[in-house]
């Protein structure tokens, strides 16, 4: 059939006008949500939404998920044709654990019995099986032997996985996981949703195997999460600008290196590492080496450990210094409250500078009454590899030059680490527990902070190259200070102080500091009161012009550009500087934590850059503009 010509053009003209529209629409629209922060990272956040909800947690009979305790051992056996490296690593950001693999499960034979019988024994295990690895019907009897009188979490990648195993596999199976397939998100996802990173939310949209549609229990967010800035209303756009103030910092020699670490609502937003160990830039900085936090010690060595004691009702901060320590009993410091001596009020001189008073007069060598180049019954404290200090050093000349101190009678802010000193004293007298070994039991080693604790070169399970080096001590040590506190006094009592001390890693610490965060919970478990947290992070004496919390620093109480945090900081922000390079800082009001670790006082504390640039506050001030959403 004819159709005429001027029936057919208007209607092209139509069409082609109908074109452009959408053409520039479609433009305006990309700008748009370019402009909004919408195109490419909320696709990606869309993404991920829909991958973490196709993750189902399918029984969970023995309420195993999330795993809760971290002190018991955890092992990760893969049934896979290659090893599933993100699902490895990412539980490495949890805790520590043994990890097998099986490449050959296609047939079952002698050697896959013996493999499973030559696996370590483990407190918990977690049995991976990827689809593709096409595991014979009868490896799944053999793994069910193994299994027997075990706790097992079952994670099954790809549909076919389940459909391999025989109905009779099902009876003894109490924690079971679905996963769609084993691509790299989805190894990272389960893994966090296994440690409470992440809460499981999906249900199966059709049966597989014996699990009937509609499938799936749901569990609770207990731990760090990782994920992206806009899971978590921010900006990744605005992050990004961190990158070119930490660089500027390195190009100015400020310092070598730095790792960063920013969460928000229990979400690792921001975890990166920049530059190297030392200006030579042979050592890169990794994720997982550790720094020396050198002040950050004080708010995460005794004061967690007196939040728990007071949690318990063992501790208060209005008793008397002497109430708690009878080595200071007989002076003028017994009387001292407890809450002036956290807050930096009670009248203690800041510091005293222990070693020039053991000078020999010619030379200025060290007293060998007190100090040795060799380790002996008598000098067992390790200040260095080759100086060691007399037993009786503590006893003898800390405490007795601390106790001997002027105390003002002025209650004003004088910030103090005298105090901090004894602390693991009295903490040994109240609880007859070392303080070293109380906070591995009662926090680090539940927390997962599997990289922190004192006198990291003793630590054999941390090589060398992972400690982050400080200062070269031409004064005390003639030495470089590498995996040996930086800090003289610390180093003094052998590497352990609530003063300085701790080493650590960034991801490490934000457990802590998470912790505080959700009020004194993390992983399941309560660690400390939630109304002691709260007690401990407030500002104590404001209208005396002091504006410390408990052992924390807080933002100054008139806001000035020299300040310790943002202008965009609230009231209710907490944390601590450390002399090293350090800072860590935690804002309830907004749900941040931010964790900056370098090593500025590499090869000379002499270097005041990093706090003249104003570093590690220019990038908290990108932070807050980050955020999109309360």
């Amino acid at each position: 059939m004819a159709m005429s010509y001027h029936l057919i053009l208007p209607n092209l003209r139509a069409i082609y006008s109908f074109l452009w529209i959408a053409i520039l629409f479609g433009l305006a629209l990309s700008s748009c949500t370019s402009w909004l922060g919408w195109g490419e990272p909320q696709n990606e956040l869309e993404r991920r939404r829909l991958v973490a909800k196709s993750l189902v947690l399918l029984r969970n009979d023995a309420q195993a998920i999330p795993i809760t305790s971290l002190s018991e051992t955890l092992s990760l056996l893969q049934i896979a044709n290659r090893p599933l490296t993100s699902l490895e690593q990412s539980f490495s950001l949890y805790t520590s654990l043994t990890t097998s693999l099986y490449q050959n499960a296609t047939q079952d034979s002698a050697k896959a019995v013996q493999f499973l019988n030559e696996l370590p024994s483990s407190h918990t295990w977690i049995v991976a099986i990827d689809a593709q690895a096409e595991p014979a019907t009868s490896w799944f009897s053999n793994l069910q032997k193994w299994a027997s009188g075990q706790s097992v979490i079952w994670v099954f990648f790809g549909q076919n996985a389940i459909n391999y195993a025989p109905d009779s596999f099902w009876q003894d199976t109490q924690t079971v996981i679905y996963v769609p397939n084993s691509d790299t998100l989805q190894q990272n996802l389960v893994a966090q949703m296994i440690m409470g990173g992440r809460e499981f939310v999906g249900e199966l949209d059709d049966k597989i195997g014996i699990f009937d549609e509609h499938t799936g229990w749901r569990t609770a967010k207990t731990r760090l999460g990782y994920g992206i800035p806009e899971e978590v209303g921010m900006r990744s756009d605005s992050l990004q600008k961190i990158d070119a103030i930490v660089q500027k910092a390195l190009d100015s020699a400020a310092m070598p290196g730095a790792q960063l670490l920013i969460a928000r609502h229990g979400t690792v937003v921001y975890h990166k590492a920049f530059g190297h160990h030392t200006y030579n830039k042979k050592q890169k900085v990794k994720l997982d080496d550790v720094y020396d936090l050198a002040s950050i010690s004080k708010v995460s060595t005794a004061l967690p450990l007196l939040m728990q004691l007071q949690s318990e009702g063992k501790f208060s901060p209005d008793s008397t210094w002497g109430s708690y320590l009878p080595s200071v009993r007989q002076s003028d410091k017994s009387e001292l409250r407890l809450r002036d001596i956290l807050s930096h009020q009670a009248g203690l001189i800041p510091y005293i500078a222990y070693f020039p008073y053991h000078y020999q007069k010619a030379g200025k060598r060290l007293s060998p009454e007190w100090f040795a180049t060799q380790a002996s019954p008598d000098f067992n404290v390790a200040v260095s590899p080759s100086l060691f200090v007399h037993k009786d050093f503590y006893e003898k000349e800390i405490l007795r030059r601390i106790l001997k101190s002027k105390l003002s009678k002025d209650k004003k802010y004088v910030y103090s680490g005298l105090a901090f000193l004894l602390f693991p004293e009295m903490i040994k007298e109240m609880t007859k527990r070392d303080m070293e070994s109380y906070l591995q039991k009662e926090f680090y080693e539940p927390l997962g902070m599997q990289r922190s604790g004192f006198n990291p070169y003793k630590n054999k399970q941390l090589a060398m190259h992972k400690i982050v080096p400080t200062e070269y001590d031409a004064t005390f040590r003639k030495a470089q200070i590498h995996g040996y506190v930086h800090d003289e006094a610390a180093a003094l009592l052998g590497g352990v102080s609530s003063n300085a001390g701790l080493f650590s890693s960034a991801n490490d610490l934000a457990k802590l500091f998470q912790m505080y965060l959700q009020k004194g919970s993390y992983g399941g478990k309560t660690y400390i009161r939630a109304d002691v947290i709260d007690e401990y992070t407030k500002c104590q004496f404001c209208a005396d012009s002091n504006r410390r919390a408990l052992g924390f620093d807080k933002p100054l109480l008139v806001y000035s550009p020299d300040g310790v945090s943002s202008i965009y900081a609230s009231k209710e922000s907490f944390g601590h500087y450390g002399f090293t390079g350090t800072r860590v800082w935690a804002d309830p009001a907004q749900g941040l934590l931010y964790i900056f670790l370098s090593n500025r006082v590499y090869p000379t504390r002499e270097n005041p850059k990093l706090g003249q640039m104003r570093t590690r506050v220019l990038i908290e001030d990108v932070i807050y503009r980050s955020l999109l959403t309360p």
